[in-house]
């Protein structure tokens, strides 16, 4: 985001691009949280399973994101807006420090999700 937004390039699409990943692993991290604290209270919610669909959604995504970080090969060159700004061996250094955290925030993610998924939908007192 800082790349883009100093940059004396033309880089919106560049900075829209940054601040909606920001805002996608905020929500996602928000709606994680308050999830994971979540229980049927009723048996018609058992039955229903509100929201059920959402978590699914977002444990695909999250399962697909972490296979394409982990599989791609990251290259200083593919980003050439912020390796204008900062320079080929300093974009290279945060690329190669970055991966690692990216890689594990989806898997993490997606392992939260898919607890979210299995144990959501049971009745507190079903579940210790």
């Amino acid at each position: 985001m800082i790349g883009a937004q100093f940059s004396n390039k033309n880089t919106q699409l560049v900075l829209i691009n940054a601040i909606a990943c920001i805002v996608q692993a905020t929500m996602q991290t928000t709606f994680i949280l308050d999830a994971s604290r979540r229980y049927c209270q009723t048996r018609e919610q058992i039955r229903q399973k509100p929201g059920r669909e959402m978590v699914t959604f977002m444990l695909v995504c999250n399962f697909a994101m972490w296979a394409i970080n982990t599989l791609e090969t990251r290259r200083a060159d593919s980003n050439p807006v912020q390796m204008h700004f900062y320079g080929f061996w300093s974009w290279t250094i945060i690329t190669h420090v970055t991966t690692p955290l990216t890689i594990f925030y989806r898997f993490h993610s997606t392992v939260c999700l898919c607890d979210i998924w299995k144990r959501v939908y049971k009745l507190k007192s079903d579940y210790p």
